[in-house]
């Protein structure tokens, strides 16, 4: 179950996040039982196959496709390692993203309107990555997860329009800790 966090309030039920967060989307899917039990360990490219049918014509609509698998924990291989790396700083990609948590968790960090939010992402949620908002992630506690990933174009050149903002945008859960 995702939890959106901005500055005043925290919001738990979908139907009372997704008109607070709108271009960005999140849900929860449904997925063969199998795909949550391998993604444990790995991602492998039939993880898309244990989706929904609905959740792929859902996909489709987003005019997105299926880009990558992934499983990210300590012993990742370096290029895993240095894409997750980008991903934690502020940036702005020009495509339209889909990521569906099978495995752990993490935090989506974003703005929008002037609004600041923190999404927290895990097993079975999915997020919907609108272009042109900053945004960057936050790996939760455990500092592992697997997702699979739809973006509107191939996942190098999606990777190469990426531009790195200076954002010094609040991050809810580290300030708060802090004080």
């Amino acid at each position: 179950m995702a939890i959106l966090k901005n500055r005043s309030r925290l919001y738990l039920i979908e139907g009372s996040i997704n008109p607070l967060i709108k271009p960005f989307e999140v849900g929860f899917f449904s997925s063969k039982e199998e795909g949550f039990k391998i993604a444990k360990t790995r991602a492998t490219p039939n993880l898309y196959d244990s989706l929904s049918k609905d959740f792929l014509n859902f996909t489709k609509s987003k005019k997105v496709f299926p880009s990558t698998s992934v499983h990210v924990s300590k012993d990742s291989p370096k290029e895993v390692q240095e894409r997750i790396n980008l991903s934690k700083k502020p940036h702005i990609n020009k495509g339209r993203e889909i990521h569906c948590v099978f495995f752990g968790g993490f935090i989506l960090h974003f703005r929008i309107q002037n609004e600041e939010y923190s999404l927290i992402l895990t097993k079975g949620d999915w997020v919907f990555i609108a272009p042109e908002i900053e945004h960057w992630i936050e790996l939760a506690e455990e500092k592992s997860f697997t997702l699979v990933s739809f973006h509107s174009e191939e996942i190098q050149t999606f990777h190469e329009k990426r531009a790195f903002t200076d954002s010094n945008i609040y991050t809810f859960f580290k300030n708060e800790q802090e004080q």
